[in-house]
C-alpha cells in the first residue's frame, strides 16, 4: 500500500476499511471485487460488503477525510476512486453499489419521516 499525501490526507487507502474492525487481505479482496454480482448470488456476502463500505465511507466522512462538501457528504468521483486505489487491488469496483444502496436507505427514512411526521402521534401539540 501506498502512502498518501495529497490533500485529503489518508495514510493509505484501507485505513478506511479497517477503521471498524480487522479486515484480511481476503476481505479487502472481496470489498475491491465487483461484489454487485453477489446480490444474486450470495446476499449475505453482498450485504456484508456493502455495509463494511458504508460504515467505512460514514466514518471517514465525519473525519474530513474524504472528497466532499462537508464533514457528512461524500463525493463519489474520480477523485474518491484514486484516494481509494491500492497497487494490489486497484480501484474498488463496485463502489456504485454502494452508492445505491446509501441512497435507497436515505430515501427510505426519508419517506419514513414524513410518515410519522403526517400520524397523529408524529405532531406535536
Amino acid at each position: 500500500m501506498r502512502s498518501r499525501s495529497r490533500g485529503i490526507g489518508l495514510a493509505t487507502p484501507s485505513q478506511i476499511l479497517v477503521a471498524d474492525s480487522c479486515t484480511s487481505k481476503s476481505r479487502l479482496t472481496s470489498l475491491y471485487s465487483d461484489f454487485a454480482l453477489l446480490k444474486t448470488t450470495n446476499l449475505d456476502g453482498y450485504r456484508a460488503n456493502t455495509a463494511a463500505w458504508t460504515s467505512a465511507l460514514t466514518n471517514a466522512s465525519r473525519a474530513g477525510l474524504v472528497p466532499g462538501q462537508g464533514r457528512f457528504t461524500v463525493r463519489v468521483d474520480e477523485e474518491l476512486l484514486r484516494e481509494l486505489e491500492t497497487r494490489s487491488m486497484g480501484r474498488p469496483i463496485a463502489l456504485d453499489a454502494v452508492v445505491v444502496c446509501i441512497i435507497r436507505v436515505i430515501s427510505m427514512l426519508r419517506h419514513e419521516a414524513d410518515i410519522h411526521r403526517k400520524m397523529p402521534w408524529g405532531r406535536k401539540q
